[in-house]
This record gives structure tokens, sequence and C-alpha cells, in this order.
């Protein structure tokens, strides 16, 4: 049952797959027309040692943000604690 399925997909799918489109690449066509275009520069690439370093540097400063936010939100929570504290006990 299977293998006459797929053989149906396939009887169907082939003039699909022989049907190739027309396309052409905007060098290519401006090279058949005679107009010349100057090529693109290559692209220097930032390299890996460059980008783990940027990478490790940006993940690094964000997550120290982070932690001292948290520290310092820590540091109030307690302050006032402490504060209210002492007042407690200064004005009994």
């Amino acid at each position: 049952m299977l293998a006459i399925t797929s053989r149906t997909l396939a009887a169907r799918m082939a003039p699909m797959r022989l049907a190739r489109g027309f396309g052409t690449s905007s060098a290519r066509q401006n090279a058949a027309s005679g107009i010349s275009v100057s090529p693109l520069p290559p692209r220097k690439p930032i390299g890996a040692l460059r980008g783990g370093l940027f990478g490790f540097f940006l993940g690094t400063t964000a997550a120290g943000a982070g932690v001292y936010y948290y520290a310092v939100q820590e540091y109030k929570a307690s302050n006032e604690l402490l504060t209210e504290d002492i007042y407690v006990r200064l004005c009994i």
C-alpha cells in the first residue's frame, strides 16, 4: 500500500522537479548587457578571538549589572529592617 502511494506521489512530483525557474544575479545580468560594475570589496572577518572576547565582556558586564542591582536592593531592604529595629528598641 505504501509503495503504491509513494509511486503516485513521485509521478505527480516529477513534472515539478523538472520545471526550473529562470533567474540570474544582477552581476551576471550587467555583465551580459555590457555594463561593468566593480565587484564588492571582500569583507574583513571579525575572527573567533575578537568575537569571543567581545561576547565574553558583554556577557560579563550584563551579569555584573544584574548582580549589582540585586545586591543594592538587598542592601536597602536589610538596612531598612535594621533601622526600623533600632528605632523600635530606642523608643521602648
